[in-house]
């Protein structure tokens, strides 16, 4: 479920026992907000945003999925979804997506769908700059809403579709999930109505029956229609009036909200398979439904349960780090399906100590519950939101309209009103003061009395029977476990010190423009360089980016290990004469963030903030930078816990399929070598940990930092000389020694009979150790071999032969540590079809090579979306980071490339493509690894 007002999409949160409306003044809806419904009774949204610019996100919204299926229908609202893209009014056959495809739209990131048990929600997001377009697209949510065809040659292909999805998702995690989503649904309707439906009716419905449910579910009064973007809100309210006002109203069905009873006694269920490779447990408790935020006093509740999981989360990282018998800890409240409140407490547990991890587990619930959170952990919270929303405000940028889809979402679906980021500001203001220790600790008292039963679930392997018993054993377990006494946390943090105190600045001893990109590059005297750009694309904030060759593949065996666990450890054990604890009570409330990262090729840094925050951002990335720490604490738990980690791993056959093939692609040397516990014992030293810190960054010779900041440079200028000109000068060896094992051209197969579901995974890998193009065209060019080659074997192996779900194709390339093209094709099928698939995937391959005019239309539609992908691209701050960042590491400064971006893609042909699949396929190192079920004979 999604939440409206802005804080963000968590009205996945409970509610504490009420159960109607709560009196108060009806919350304003944003003023930029246009809605209305139709006299048939279709609901309708609008709302104009230019975040990003020239682009609409469109929504048709129904309030049906599987839950309304008759026992003759079950599955048929999910097959509905699929022949909504299989023919309709205006659009015979797949001539919509043909038609979407040829206006740069891209199956599954532009054009998607979704059924769940009382939802349907269709989805596009396309450019809007020409009115004809934007028609068209409404025309397609209209055709969806009333127009289907449901053509019975179409429902015959897509059953084999559908049946090979089935197939897809049979493993032993989501069986494991699915006993989860039982509990939780608690022998409701729901559980009876199971969105995949009964293959037998999947494989022998008609036509009819996928029309009926059409028919009667898909009616306007349970309709919305959603639009979200860079639009004229008339000229989109006009053409809903137009083209969905016609839709007969007729008799609407008799349509009603299922609920989910909750438990009436304390029980628990223990899973076993001993193919999952996790022991997870979860207590349920099934409480009241949270109240929509349609009023003012509505909104205590919903912040009070914003607070409180924030609370939850935040207490639960702290105990993580006091080395617990457990791996992972949570509690939360949320809302299921519109249809129940949810208490959630979760635990993944450790083989050879379940029990003691149990019961630590439930000391701390105990604790929480019981006493609640100290005031200093409630204030840091609170001040974190008000700065968090007042600088939104202050700011004035809208969100991005995608995100104001989501709330759109939870307006019609759950009733969480769309207000203005200053009206909840005000809320926001009124509402905290009355949010203490006290109130929320009687929140998670009336939690912890709730009289009603819960539900105790255990999903792992044959070893939890060892060590819990049965099921009579782990209630009995938990009960006396929540039984026991709990100490107050007696934690405070001290935020007494400094971060840094900076020596003299550097100087800047040569600055020039980049005009192809609007930016400066600058030259200091310690050997950094910087590159500045002037961006509002976020407004009043400031990125801090860096890179230098180097990183984890710089350093010997004896050192490698250590490396690792550098990158992770200095991390979480604070700055300058600050405690990671300490830390972060000083920075509550403030925007900056700085993070500092080994890779594996480059050692790098990542940060940013509002521009009023920017001092704190360049004190942490010197403090981290030049006065690193090293928690001891932290330390030893983390190499514990990567050891405990290790011993108790239970691989998948799946697992263990994807390391062979891992070796066999990349041979088998110390940087991808497992990390065992001896390797671990032996080779990681706390005396190395510093050390090789200083070794990633220390003298800032050779890094190059791109700084996108809404400001001038002139204001930017004294952070520059400040900070980075203050890091020290010299000279370190970043030379690569390890990597890749040179690439072997003998063809490899790889067939394994060990899987433990029913189907087949392939994977054919295609390499090659010379780059025929710069890595820009290798860019552009392995983006439309992957797009056209993946429409291509869509086509043949989905739609014509319905023998796959879906089918991956990735294609990339590298420069580093050596040159390295990878082009891989990936699909799940039943094992007895894997020889027939493989021969039509070369056929397709081959005919890219041979007949390249097969696929002019493919390669012209992917060159739309890159165009258009490349337009929207320009308009995020992350993108033109990461662009200028990897030009210099690649060395490969070709300034105009952003410009001429277009031009370059227009001039790449369908024989270009041909060409192209033809150097990286035809003589690449090939490799075919295939995992059968273990009990399956292909001989």
């Amino acid at each position: 479920m999604c939440k409206r007002l802005y804080f963000g999409i968590i009205a996945l949160l409970g509610a504490m026992g009420m159960q109607c409306m709560a009196a108060g003044t009806p919350l304003k809806y944003d003023d930029k907000l246009v809605t209305g419904k139709l006299d048939n009774g279709l609901t309708y949204y609008i709302y104009p945003n230019d975040n990003p610019k020239g682009e609409a996100v469109y929504r048709l919204f129904i309030k049906a999925g599987s839950v309304y299926e008759t026992e003759r229908q079950k599955g048929l609202a999910h097959f509905l979804e699929h022949m909504a893209f299989n023919g309709s009014r205006n659009f015979p056959a797949d001539g919509m997506v043909r038609f979407l495809e040829s206006k740069g739209a891209k199956f599954g990131a532009d054009l998607n769908a979704h059924t769940s048990f009382n939802e349907t929600v269709y989805k596009l997001q396309l450019p809007s700059s020409d009115p004809a377009m934007v028609d068209s697209t409404m025309m397609i949510l209209a055709d969806w809403a009333a127009g289907l065809s449901i053509d019975p040659v179409e429902v015959e292909k897509e059953r084999g579709v559908i049946m090979s999805e089935w197939l897809s998702k049979k493993d032993a995690k989501r069986d494991a999930n699915n006993m989860f989503l039982m509990a939780l649904l608690n022998d409701s309707r729901y559980s009876q109505r199971l969105t995949i439906g009964d293959t037998a009716v999947i494989k022998n419905c008609d036509r009819n029956d996928i029309a009926d449910y059409y028919k009667k579910w898909y009616h306007p009064s349970l309709m919305a229609v959603a639009v979200a973007g860079d639009v004229d809100a008339q000229q989109i309210e006009r053409i809903i009036h137009d083209r969905f006002g016609s839709i007969p109203a007729g008799n609407a069905p008799d349509w009603k909200q299922y609920l989910i009873d909750p438990y009436t006694t304390d029980s628990a269920t223990i899973f076993i398979d001993d193919r999952l490779n996790k022991t997870e447990m979860d207590i349920i408790r099934l409480i009241p439904i949270p109240v929509p935020v349609a009023n003012d006093s509505d909104y205590e509740g919903y912040l009070r349960r914003s607070i409180m999981n924030r609370l939850i989360k935040q207490r639960f990282g702290d105990y993580s780090f006091a080395n617990p018998a457990y791996k992972k800890g949570s509690m939360s409240q949320s809302s299921f399906l519109n249809a129940t409140g949810v208490w959630v407490e979760s635990v993944e547990l450790v083989p050879g100590k379940m029990r003691q991890g149990l019961q630590e587990f439930v000391n701390h619930r105990n604790q929480i519950m019981k006493y609640g959170f100290t005031n200093q952990e409630i204030e840091r919270v609170k001040k974190e939101l008000l700065a968090n929303m007042q600088r939104k405000v202050d700011v004035g940028q809208s969100s991005q309209s995608i995100k104001i889809m989501d709330e759109i979402y939870s307006d019609f679906y759950v009733g969480n009103k769309l207000v203005s980021r200053e009206d909840e500001l005000e809320l926001l203001k009124t509402t905290l003061p009355k949010i203490d220790s006290a109130e929320i600790a009687e929140a998670l008292h009336a939690l912890a009395d709730d009289k009603h039963g819960f539900r105790v679930l255990l999903r792992g392997n044959g070893k939890i029977n060892e060590e819990i018993g049965d099921d009579k054993a782990l209630l009995a377990t938990v009960t006396e476990f929540y039984a026991a006494p709990a100490a107050p946390y007696g934690k405070t943090v001290d935020v007494a010190g400094t971060l840094c105190k900076l020596p003299a600045p550097g100087r800047i001893v040569s600055e020039k423009n980049i005009p192809e990109i609007d930016a400066v590059d600058m030259m200091l005297d310690n050997g950094a360089r910087v590159i500045f750009r002037r961006s509002d694309i976020d407004k009043d904030k400031i990125s801090v980016t860096a890179l230098r060759k180097g990183g984890l593949y710089s350093l010997d065996s004896l050192q490698y290990y250590s490396g690792i666990f550098a990158r992770s450890v200095v991390g979480l054990s604070g700055a300058g004469e600050m405690s990671r604890d300490a830390l972060s009570y000083y920075k509550a409330g403030n925007s900056a963030s700085m993070i500092l990262l080994p890779d594996n090729t480059r050692t790098g840094i990542i940060g940013s903030a509002y521009l009023k925050d920017a001092p704190m951002m360049f004190d942490l990335m010197y403090a981290k930078w030049m006065h690193p720490r090293l928690d001891k604490e932290v330390y030893q738990q983390t190499l514990d816990k990567t050891k405990e980690s290790y011993r108790t791993k239970q691989k998948t056959p799946g697992e263990i399929f994807g390391e062979e093939v891992s070796y066999l692609l990349n041979g088998k040397n110390y940087s991808n070598a497992e990390l065992t516990d001896s390797i671990i014992d032996n080779c990681v030293k706390a005396d190395d940990i510093l050390p090789l810190h200083n070794r990633f960054f220390g003298p800032a010779s050779g890094f190059t930092f791109v700084i996108l900041a809404d400001a001038p440079l002139d204001s930017v200028k004294n952070y520059i000389t400040d900070y980075i000109g203050a890091l020290p000068k010299g000279d370190v060896d970043t030379r690569w020694i390890t990597g890749r094992e040179p690439l072997s051209y003998k063809k490899k197969v790889l067939h394994r009979h060990t899987g433990d579901t029913p189907k087949a995974s392939v994977m054919l890998v295609y390499q090659q150790d010379s780059l025929p193009e710069s890595q820009n065209v290798m860019s552009i060019k392995s983006n439309l071999l992957k797009n056209a080659l993946r429409t291509k074997l869509l086509g043949r192996l989905r739609e014509e032969m319905g023998m796959i779900y879906s089918v991956g194709v990735a294609s990339s390339s590298t420069l580093y540590p050596a040159p390295l093209s990878r082009t891989t094709i990936s699909f799940v099928c039943k094992p007895e079809d894997v020889d027939t698939l493989l021969v039509a995937t070369r056929e397709e391959i081959n005919n890219m090579y041979e007949h390249p005019e097969q696929f002019e239309d493919m390669i012209r539609d992917v060159k739309l979306n890159l165009v258009k992908d490349h337009k929207l691209n320009l308009q995020k701050n992350a993108f033109w980071s990461s662009w200028i960042r990897n030009s210099v590491f690649n060395g490969e400064e070709d300034w105009n490339y952003l410009n001429d971006y277009a031009q370059i893609v227009e001039g790449i042909t369908a024989k270009d493509i041909s060409a192209f699949a033809k150097q990286l396929l035809d003589t690449a190192s090939y490799t075919e690894a295939v995992l059968y079920p273990k009990d399956y004979n292909n001989d």
